[in-house]
């Protein structure tokens, strides 16, 4: 049961070390941290998914008591760590800032794991998904052993990238003293047991809930046994030692395929003493004791079988009810007897694989990314919650069901064959990360989904796993970035070339001996380097806006002589658009504390998107007043033009945004005035916002708080 115990354990640190190398976009990381590439992770995307691969390191951490230390080390950068996650001596569980990380390329582990994928050939091959295990040492911080001493085992699994090549590991930092100390909690206290791996370093449980210090090989604090001795030059897998004083059994297993080498020895002993103190010596009242015996078997072979069946059949009856679902395994771990040690065994080992599942359960449960798992004939086996998000499908609904439903139709006829096409052949290899699809949702709507998908093999039969994100937003904005790009290709080569054009004209000397043309000329091009000019500076003002370095020089102002100041606009947009203003002002004493020029600035955009939007001849209303509680001051700007779509209502205000594009070819603009408007209003405390009107046309008013209320 140690032999197995033991085994196991090794076996779990492997699982949890192959669990976090091959998590969400690891290798992706590893490959393109320091030398990005075309189609990468943005900066954003991988810092997402460091915190999402630091978080399952987190998670091991707090699931194991005898892990100490999560780490991802890269190949490519040299050693350097790129993720680590400490347990520290009180137990909480802390992630290394980045500044703190270590270059561990001079580490003896490193360099055995490096050693060990430069066999190549077959071995190569298999071992791609092992776990390597390293020597037994101290625990070593920056390349110095740090105190209090640990003695540490590491589990190093590998991560590759799409051409197996190695590109980094996984690193697990086991307490070696209490991965070995956590056995003796079931054993009795009159034994004696001797746990020894294959480096020779030993622990030695005295009975009593006695455990002494890990001896390590070299720096032993006492003088081996003769029966650690005896251990350390036999070359038997099991067998059993016997000396003057003691009976010893021991079994040796191998903890890792790929490192036979790897070991660990399980000793048991006890005293002679103990076994032959009920054996004398033989007297006449032996052949009248055997015969009580012959004449007492057949009762006593009875009662031995009754007490062994019982509770075998008390225990296979608990198994039963569990494998049936009635409820959840329990086992009698209160027996005194073997049979209730082995029962708190299992039932421990039980407990702990139900924990594990249930932690991943929830994992998986609360993942971001929907994850989907198909059989190879399509039927849906799982469907995790955010994919019942996705797909607006209730997990009951598609359980069971091919997995054509979530596609349309023109990619539902060809699913099955492509997948009975795939198991027929030899060279078969799902190659899908990140790959482009139309997913379908409940109700029929099409959207664009990124989709990866793994190959894996449970209980021989293939499943194949799915990963989905809906990538509708990313599309849209990426189209409105390329929408803007065009836009502002198009508003900078348009003043750009009437520059060109007329500095081309001012060359000839038709124009050169005309004085009045070349004046013309030279107010056209002056009147596009404005245009230029003020298109750059509206892109370098929201950068600043956002990067908040936006400062405002307040003074205070009134209204009225805001409109004042923008009279020439006025002028100049009656003669350009054949419109003309009416100015009503409510209230004079309307006074804020604000930018002058940032808040003409405001004003003319509005002014200016009114008078473009509108026909000619029309009307513009511009009111100056107060809001309803006289703690507002209000300027609002009514027009009667085509007014605002439906649809575009509530973005109307966000940058890159424009009406429509056939208003934009007509009427010009890179669709960041009115972001740029509303950032400055907010700025001053107060609010821009948008009314359309019942029969067309729309109402920009700006509220400030007024100088005397003091509200902002």
């Amino acid at each position: 049961m140690l032999a197995h115990y033991f085994s196991e354990r090794h076996d779990q640190i492997s699982a949890d070390a192959a669990l976090a190398a091959r998590g969400r976009g690891i290798h992706s990381i590893l490959e393109n941290r320091d030398q990005p590439t075309i189609g990468t992770p943005s900066e954003s995307e991988r810092d997402l998914l460091v915190d999402y691969i630091a978080d399952v390191f987190l998670a091991l951490l707090e699931t194991r008591p005898e892990y100490t230390q999560v780490r991802l080390i890269g190949l490519k950068n040299g050693g350097k760590e790129i993720i680590r996650v400490n347990k520290n001596a009180d137990g909480e569980v802390v992630r290394t800032p980045e500044i703190a990380l270590q270059d561990k390329s001079g580490e003896p582990y490193f360099q055995e794991f490096v050693n060990h994928f430069q066999t190549g050939g077959d071995m190569f091959e298999e071992s791609m998904s092992q776990v390597i295990y390293s020597r037994v040492t101290f625990n070593r911080e920056n390349g110095r052993i740090s105190y209090p001493l640990s003695f540490t085992l590491r589990a190093m699994h590998p991560v590759f990238d799409e051409t197996k090549v190695p590109v980094g590991f996984v690193i697990i930092n086991v307490d070696y003293n209490k991965l070995l100390s956590t056995a003796f909690s079931d054993i009795s206290p009159d034994s004696r047991v001797i746990i020894l791996n294959d480096q020779g370093d030993y622990l030695n449980y005295a009975g009593e809930a006695a455990v002494t210090s890990l001896e390590v090989a070299g720096e032993y604090t006492h003088s081996p046994s003769p029966l650690v001795r005896t251990l350390l030059e036999s070359s038997e897998t099991s067998g059993i030692y016997n000396d003057d004083e003691e009976v010893s059994y021991f079994k040796t297993v191998s903890v890792n395929p790929r490192q036979p080498q790897r070991t660990i020895t399980i000793a048991y002993a006890q005293p002679k003493s103990k076994i032959l103190g009920s054996v004398g010596g033989v007297e006449w009242q032996v052949v009248l004791s055997v015969a009580l015996i012959i004449a007492l078997s057949v009762i006593l072979v009875v009662v031995l079988i009754s007490m062994i069946m019982r509770p075998l059949k008390i225990l296979e009856a608990e198994v039963k009810r569990a494998l049936d679902g009635e409820t959840a395994l329990n086992l009698p771990i209160q027996w005194k007897n073997e049979l209730g040690q082995l029962a708190r065994a299992f039932q421990k080992l039980v407990d702990r694989h139900v924990h594990t599942e249930t932690r991943l359960s929830l994992i998986i449960e609360n993942i971001g990314e929907g994850i989907v798992a198909i059989d190879d004939t399509g039927t849906i086996v799982s469907f995790n919650p955010a994919c019942e998000r996705i797909f607006q499908y209730a997990s009951e609904d598609v359980i069971g069901k091919n997995i054509s439903m979530l596609m349309p139709l023109r990619q539902a006829r060809h699913h099955d064959r492509h997948l009975e096409r795939y198991r027929q052949d030899d060279r078969r290899r799902i190659d899908w990360s990140g790959r482009v699809e139309v997913g379908m949702k409940a109700d029929g709507t099409e959207f664009p989904m990124e989709l990866t998908v793994t190959e894996l093999v449970f209980e021989g039969q293939p499943l194949f796993v799915g990963i989905v994100r809906d990538i509708s937003e990313r599309q849209q904005a990426e189209k409105a970035k390329s929408e803007f790009l065009a836009n502002i290709s198009h508003e900078l080569r348009t003043p750009l070339t009437a520059i060109k054009g007329a500095l081309g004209l001012m060359q000839t000397p038709a124009v050169r001996e005309r004085s009045e043309k070349a004046e013309k000329i030279t107010s056209l091009a002056l009147r596009n380097c404005d245009r230029l000019q003020d298109l750059i500076e509206g892109l370098l003002d929201l950068e600043r806006i956002e990067g908040r370095k936006f400062r405002l020089n307040r003074e205070l102002l009134g209204f009225g002589e805001l409109l004042e100041e923008v009279s020439p606009i006025l002028e100049e947009l009656r003669e350009k658009f054949g419109v003309d203003f009416d100015i009503v002002e409510g209230d004079q004493q309307a006074k804020v504390l604000g930018d002058r020029t940032q808040l003409r600035r405001v004003l003319a955009n509005l002014l200016s998107n009114a008078a473009k939007f509108s026909k000619k001849g029309d009307r513009i209303l511009i009111t100056i007043g107060k809001g309803r509680h006289k703690k507002v001051a209000r300027l609002s700007i009514e027009d009667h033009g085509c007014g605002v779509p439906e649809h575009l209502r509530e973005t109307i205000f966000e940058k890159f945004t424009w009406a429509d594009s056939s208003d934009t070819r007509h009427s010009g603009g890179a669709g960041i005035g009115l972001a740029i408007s509303k950032e400055i209003v907010s700025l001053h405390g107060g609010s821009l916002k948008y009314r359309p009107l019942e029969h067309g046309g729309s109402v920009f008013s700006r509220d400030y708080p007024e100088f005397c209320a003091l509200a902002w």
